[in-house]
């Protein structure tokens, strides 16, 4: 009979994200060629670094994601010659998917590591500061101009 050695995990957080929702549309979008596991070690680094700022990073990342999902979508709509701007709310998952993509696009942008850019994205959102904000500021202040215009979608 042989004796293993028992390795010591060297301060590793485990978090559970395999049940939130939010968690795995984030990994999905974050995976290219199909690299899912590789993906899923960035999102646990990510949440290694928010921990250092707070306690709970997962409700934290929540929190971040909720104040970037857009309520709101300008499309174009073309009625004979004219072009015209109307502005569509989103459902629930639209937005979610909207905000995701902004968030995996931002990340990738910037130079560095993409799970300490992510981290930075993450602090910058749930500060209610940066691009992404800006971003979802901007589309709400064009729906607002354009609001005259919504009685030919509804």
């Amino acid at each position: 009979m042989r004796a293993f050695a028992i390795k010591k995990n060297k301060s590793r957080k485990n978090f559970n994200f395999q049940v939130n929702y939010v968690c795995r549309k984030l990994i999905n979008g974050m995976s290219s060629k199909g690299k899912k596991a590789v993906c899923e070690r960035l999102f646990a680094k990510t949440l290694v670094h928010l921990s250092r700022e707070t306690k709970a990073p997962l409700n934290y990342f929540i929190a971040a994601i909720s104040n970037i999902v857009p309520f709101v979508e300008i499309k174009t709509l073309r009625q004979g010659n004219r072009i015209t701007k109307i502005a569509v709310p989103l459902n629930e998952k639209r937005g979610l998917n909207i905000a995701l993509q902004q968030l995996v696009k931002e990340a990738r942008g910037k130079s560095g590591s993409f799970d300490k850019n992510l981290a930075e994205v993450l602090t910058e959102c749930g500060q209610k500061r940066g691009q992404l904000i800006k971003n979802k500021e901007n589309i709400e202040e064009d729906a607002t101009n354009y609001k005259s215009l919504s009685h030919y979608r509804w």
